[in-house]
């Protein structure tokens, strides 16, 4: 474990040091805001904010060669997202880390849309023949511009899934009564009771979960997702499956009042809520679908899991991320969950929302919880490994709530 320090005024000259030592190029001044990363008297990691012509950029992030892939940068990574105290940020840095910055929020944009010092900086870059790029951390975006842009990760997503694993699907439902659904939802629906009853299920996907609720028995059940080109692969599903569903377009946050009242459960699973910026206007909406008695009905991650990394196999896992993680994690290598491919995409945004945030959100648009309990196992496809984990973090939870 390494310890993190900001160094101020004169004790830039020793991080100066640490630079040249290190092959770098960078240098810190007095007046910048520079945080190391000590292993006693030495220090094995340093980066700095700098404020240059009125916008704050993160220059000079370096990790001495024996120390790299420890996670000595990431750890500096989070404490300079605190640092940065909600500003916007820009950085130029190597292509291949754009996953790295993408952790706290940074995302490539147009070489013009950043100051004119930075594309001059580039161009200096660029002409020698460094595959640099600007990033910048904004934390003023609307919720529009997140949807958006997870729209279109999804839309190139669709057709790497659709090869993995579409013909198994569509085989699979065109089995009479087929389910995908665990014992666990399976048993929490057959006691809500769905038999005859009008399903919504929020960001659908591709429809897999709801046609099966469908052969539960339940009556009128309509998707909603932001993916048009997972919603054409759930309209074929249901029509290999010979179901009547219908699947609608939409970001959730914006579904017209003509639906309103309109329910009796509202349905989510399996990592819905992370790609939605506005968690307690997600809950308002679930609540206005529902008639009086209604049910709101959640197979979910577990919101513990977003302090972890997927790829780290220790037992026990190192802690990645604070739980009180603000900005989303953004993400351009793709959403391949079946396969672990990656692949450029465009930025995809992730938020994490606290235990405390989905509950009070539940409780604040009128409905009462009825049930809620966390699980051991994975429903994520992506954290299975942890369920062997000696010390175990609950991985998903199931929440039942009602609309009286």
């Amino acid at each position: 474990m390494v310890d993190l320090r900001i160094v101020e005024g004169p004790g830039v000259d020793r991080v100066n040091v640490f630079y040249v030592a290190c092959g770098s190029d960078s240098r810190a001044d007095p007046a910048d805001l520079v945080l190391v990363a000590e292993d006693g008297p030495d220090i094995v990691g340093a980066t700095r904010l700098c404020t240059e012509h009125g916008h704050l950029v993160l220059r000079g992030m370096v990790v001495r060669q024996d120390r790299q892939r420890q996670g000595i940068g990431r750890q500096m990574l989070i404490r300079l997202e605190e640092l940065m105290a909600g500003r916007d940020c820009y950085l130029i840095g190597h292509d291949y880390l754009r996953s790295f910055y993408g952790a706290i929020g940074f995302t490539p944009i147009p070489a013009d849309r950043a100051p004119v010092h930075l594309q001059e900086r580039l161009r200096g870059y660029v002409e020698r023949g460094e595959p640099e790029i600007i990033m910048q951390r904004s934390v003023a975006r609307s919720r529009k511009e997140y949807t958006a842009s997870n729209r279109a990760a999804w839309n190139q997503t669709a057709p790497i899934h659709e090869k993995r694993r579409f013909e198994q699907l569509l085989k699979d439902f065109r089995g009479q009564g087929y389910s995908l659904l665990d014992p666990i939802e399976t048993a929490i629906l057959k006691e809500i009771g769905v038999e005859g009853k009008a399903v919504a299920h929020l960001c659908c996907n591709n429809g897999r979960e709801l046609l099966s609720v469908k052969n539960l028995g339940a009556g009128r059940c309509v998707g909603f997702d932001i993916s048009e080109a997972f919603l054409d692969q759930g309209q074929r599903l249901a029509e290999a499956a010979g179901l009547a569903c219908e699947f609608v377009q939409t970001d959730v946050h914006d579904l017209p009042a003509t639906y309103d009242r309109s329910f009796d459960l509202v349905y989510v699973t399996i990592g819905a809520l992370g790609w939605l910026p506005d968690v307690r206007e997600f809950f308002r909406v679930a609540a206005r679908l529902l008639r009086p008695g209604g049910w709101l009905f959640m197979y979910e991650i577990h919101p513990i899991i977003d302090m972890f990394e997927g790829s780290d196999r220790g037992d026990p896992p190192r802690l990645q991320h604070s739980y009180f993680h603000e900005p989303p994690f953004v993400d351009t290598s793709g959403l391949d969950y079946y396969g672990m491919t990656n692949y450029e995409s465009s930025p995809s945004h992730w938020f994490h929302h606290k235990l405390s945030d989905i509950t009070s959100g539940c409780v604040d648009a009128g409905l009462r919880m009825t049930r809620f309990q966390e699980h051991g196992h994975d429903i994520s496809a992506v954290f299975a490994h942890f369920e062997h984990l000696t010390i175990k973090p609950p991985l998903c939870y199931t929440l039942v709530a009602r609309r009286d």
